[in-house]
């Protein structure tokens, strides 16, 4: 009986799915100059964590923990503090300290300063800021930055109002019937009604120091909607907004981690020189009147008008890169 040779095809091994398999088979042609490459749909993959990129990120940490309380929170504890410790101090005064002396250094050279240091450093924060979320836009850094403007016309006011309050409301030790002018006429001591200044200035520039820096919350998000509109097909940004908003970023980014670690240095500043006003000076009426109008103009601008984004400054963050987590 013959045998019959086998084929070449018979005599190739076969893989799972039946078709012949060979090891020698040439690669695909390479694609012909100047086609385009399909994008892979994949993010780049961020570099590993240095030690001082760690060190970076716990203190940024730290600090967003104590700037992004929420603001009605702090301005509840305040007013617990001043009520509860101007009521036991105005029986039972605090012990003298360094703190208790108008010439300490401080108050000298910070706090009656305050608005002034306050407002420096938050211009340069809002401006580093809102000209990177705004990709540069001047007109809508300028926008961000009269919120500042009305905070500055806000204290102006209100520190001539008080002016106002004290020489018009008071009491005449002797003869409670005159006013101020005839009381010092008539050789008597006139006790005004002093507005605690210093509780309205402390308070006022913690406010707005808490609400100006919720922007950096999620500031990091950034540089993922960078990398996710870059790798997209259906972009929402043109190339020319994204490459701006990278370098922005990217230039802008370390500063403003400075500015958020010495803006935390201040807070915590104002809040210790607020506790020591609650201790040693004023009485627990005058520092309440002081209080209330902070929180006033904070009401008025933060949770009122400035929600109004139309013909108003808007609120810190809102910008042409949706960024934040409420805004995201």
């Amino acid at each position: 009986m013959s045998v019959r040779p086998r084929s070449d095809s018979a005599r190739r091994p076969f893989n799972t799915q039946g078709t012949p398999s060979s090891s020698s088979q040439p690669p695909p042609p390479p694609p012909p100059p100047g086609a385009a490459t399909p994008p892979s749909g994949k993010l780049s993959v961020p570099a590993p964590t240095s030690l001082t990129k760690f060190i970076v990120i716990l203190v940024m940490h730290l600090c967003r923990r104590i700037l992004l309380i929420e603001t009605l929170t702090k301005l509840c504890v305040y007013f617990c503090l001043i009520t509860i410790i101007s009521v036991v101090t105005d029986h039972f005064p605090f012990p003298r300290s360094y703190f208790s002396d108008k010439q300490n250094f401080i108050n000298q050279y910070f706090v009656k300063l305050g608005w002034g240091w306050t407002c420096s450093l938050l211009g340069l924060f809002i401006y580093l800021t809102s000209n990177t979320y705004c990709c540069g836009n001047r007109k809508d850094v300028n926008r961000h930055l009269m919120r500042l403007a009305f905070g500055t016309l806000w204290w102006f006011l209100c520190t001539k109002l008080f002016a106002v309050i004290q020489n018009s409301f008071g009491i005449c030790v002797t003869d409670y019937d005159l006013n101020r002018s005839s009381c010092e006429t008539s050789g008597n001591r006139w006790v005004p009604f002093d507005v605690s200044g210093h509780t309205f200035l402390l308070v006022h520039c913690l406010l707005v120091i808490s609400e100006e820096v919720k922007c950096i919350n999620g500031w990091e998000r950034i540089d993922e909607v960078i990398r996710k509109e870059m790798s997209s097909q259906a972009s929402r940004y043109s190339g020319d907004a994204l490459a701006q908003l990278r370098t922005l970023y990217d230039e802008n980014t370390p500063r403003i981690r400075f500015l958020i670690l010495v803006l935390t240095l201040l807070s915590l500043m104002w809040e210790m020189m607020l506790l020591s006003t609650i201790l040693y000076f004023h009485n627990l009426a005058q520092k309440l009147v002081g209080a209330c109008f902070a929180a006033l103009g904070w009401f008025i601008s933060y949770r009122f008008w400035y929600k109004w984004r139309s013909w108003t400054p808007g609120l810190a963050g809102h910008g042409v890169i949706k960024y934040m987590k409420e805004n995201v």
